[in-house]
């Protein structure tokens, strides 16, 4: 009885450890098998990118494509698991086909027509009318005004116009001068406040700046950077620029944000620059691979910060 429940427990213990080492085996793999990347991409009046991605002998594969279209397929084994979905062309004529005939359709124009029409009768008849009426009241309204009269009228209306407007104008700037210096005093108002937001802001600045414990971790996070960079950097490359602007100063601008880009991954570029017209064109082929491992170390180390913690944490 005792050597079969040794016998049993001899058993568990192996299918444990066996489970054990093959979780171990499949972290390994995770873990130390490199993802394979290469991106080809350029740009010529036209961008064309393609981005291929594959992982432990392409058991995972994942293809993307933009050319006027984007494309997708993620696969394993040989089994698609997601793929971009394009119409045919024939469901595309069948569309093109449709929208013509809603357009052109004899019976469509016909009823324009016939509504056309409609509102032309319409729009005679109630001229007619109005014509009639205006007639009317020319006739009913014939010798009610003197011409002296009218003298008077027009002399006394002139008279008050011209004080309305000298009035009118007295008033227009009266309140273009209040809201002047309405305007003045906020104006000196809000340019107060913000000069101590302002002077408040960059003593909060410099006391950041000049704190130790804030440039250790700025200094850490810059190494961090450095190592992510380093961890996906391709093996080879090749990247080729021409670049112009009208205004030679914004192709200088451009050229000195570049710069720093570089220095800081390592990826040297072939740029051909032009001052004096504009030209935006590049080729660019990449390829390396990245180990979820480095991934992981650095990861590890940002969320062992205490700083780093307190910063996304909290």
């Amino acid at each position: 009885m005792l050597s079969v429940l040794l016998m049993i427990l001899k058993v568990l213990a192996i299918i444990i450890l066996s489970l054990i080492c093959l979780v171990i085996f499949l972290l390994c793999l995770i873990l130390f098998v490199p993802i394979k990347y290469n991106i080809y991409g350029d740009y010529h009046e036209k961008l064309d990118v393609k981005i291929r991605v594959s992982w432990l002998l392409r058991l995972i594969s994942f293809k993307a494509e933009y050319n006027d279209d984007f494309k997708y397929r993620l696969r394993i084994l040989v089994f698609d698991i997601l793929k971009s979905d394009s119409p045919s062309k024939d469901a595309i004529k069948k569309t093109a086909t449709k929208k013509e005939k809603n357009v052109f359709d004899d019976d469509f124009e016909d009823d324009l027509e016939e509504k056309e029409d409609k509102e032309d009768d319409f729009l005679t008849a109630n001229s007619e009318g109005i014509e009639d009426v205006e007639d009317e009241n020319v006739k009913d309204n014939k010798g009610v005004v003197e011409p002296d009269d009218v003298e008077d009228i027009s002399e006394q209306i002139k008279k008050e116009s011209v004080f309305e407007k000298i009035r009118h104008a007295y008033r227009n700037l009266r309140d273009k001068i209040g809201k002047l210096l309405k305007g003045i005093k906020k104006t000196y108002n809000d340019i107060k406040t913000k000069k101590e937001d302002i002077s408040s802001k960059i003593n909060k600045v410099k006391d950041i700046i000049e704190d130790e414990e804030n440039k250790a971790f700025v200094h850490f996070i810059f190494l961090r950077v450095k190592e992510i960079f380093r961890a996906i950097k391709p093996r080879k490359y090749s990247i080729k620029l021409h670049i112009g602007f009208e205004d030679p100063a914004t192709t200088g601008q451009v050229l000195m944000f570049i710069a720093p880009f570089c220095g800081l991954t390592g990826l040297l570029m072939d740029i051909d620059a032009e001052f004096d017209r504009d030209v935006k064109e590049a080729d660019i082929k990449l390829k390396g691979h990245v180990r979820l491992i480095s991934i992981l170390v650095i990861a590890i180390k940002l969320v062992l910060n205490k700083k780093f913690r307190e910063l996304v944490f909290k």
